[in-house]
């Protein structure tokens, strides 16, 4: 009786082993083998370097830029947007060129200027020195990111062609009507008179006086402006004298009036017209 219960008990033991063996190897399996696992995976991976970014040293953002035009650093702006997008708005001083053209530009490349190119959001500006200036010798074209549109977002200065439907842009213009402006003619002498018509218009007939700067030519011939004058702005109508003060206005001329009859007004009211 007694060798049958300890081999009863014998047999229970043994299937208690079992039982958590089985468990054991049931729970710790996972933890065992996926770390195994994970080792191998680790030992078969083949470590790829960390790609650096080939024109780092090209970039520039848009506070960079700011500080190099308020130190009057001389930089170079090439802004590759459409011609439409250019025109209705861009940085003071740069100019359009779309990059078909920039190739032949390279027969007149400068290599002591420091060159920025502006596109729409800086990518595009990336894949053109990418495509045409990747070698050494052009390390001092670079590209503004986040383009034109980064510029904006933090709040770069801009030009802009001048729309009559912006509350904005007509709050930078101030008016003056063809007897107002006759009568200021005749009492005050510290004025200029701009005629902003096409030189050809201009010699058919202006106000005396005036000198002849056209419109899409105000910017580059700012210098031409004297300081300290009163500015009247005069063209036909009234439309290119108020671009010519928002534009004036975004450069950083603000005692500027707009005739806004135009000399059409300024005719119609039987004013004398020199040629």
């Amino acid at each position: 009786m007694a060798n049958n219960q300890n081999d009863h008990l014998g047999v229970l033991g043994i299937g208690l082993f079992f039982i958590i063996l089985v468990l054991a190897i049931t729970f710790l399996r996972p933890v065992f083998f996926g770390k195994k696992e994970k080792d191998n995976m680790k030992s078969t991976e083949v470590e790829q370097p960390e790609e650096k970014d080939a024109f780092e040293n090209r970039r520039i953002s848009a506070e960079e830029l700011l500080s190099k035009i308020n130190s009057q650093e001389l930089v170079s702006l090439i802004d590759i947007r459409d011609e439409v997008s250019f025109k209705k708005e861009h940085l003071l001083d740069s100019q359009s060129m779309l990059p078909p053209d920039l190739e032949s530009f390279l027969a007149s490349f400068d290599r002591n200027k420091k060159y920025v190119l502006i596109g729409n959001d800086g990518q595009d500006a990336l894949e053109v020195i990418t495509r045409l200036f990747s070698e050494d010798n052009y390390s001092n074209i670079n590209y503004l990111t986040g383009g034109f549109s980064g510029w904006k977002q933090a709040l770069g200065s801009t030009v802009n062609e001048g729309d009559p439907n912006s509350f904005t842009d007509q709050s930078k213009v101030s008016y003056i009507k063809s007897e107002d402006l006759k009568a200021l003619l005749e009492k005050e002498s510290n004025l200029l008179v701009i005629d902003l018509r096409k030189n050809a218009t201009f010699q058919d007939g202006h106000i005396e006086g005036s000198m002849n700067i056209f419109l899409d030519d105000l910017e580059k011939k700012r210098a031409e402006i004297l300081p300290g004058k009163k500015i009247i702005l005069t063209d036909n109508n009234g439309l290119w004298a108020f671009q010519g003060a928002v534009r004036l206005f975004d450069m950083g001329i603000f005692n500027v009036l707009a005739l806004s009859d135009g000399l059409d007004g300024w005719k119609s009211k039987g004013f004398e017209i020199v040629r």
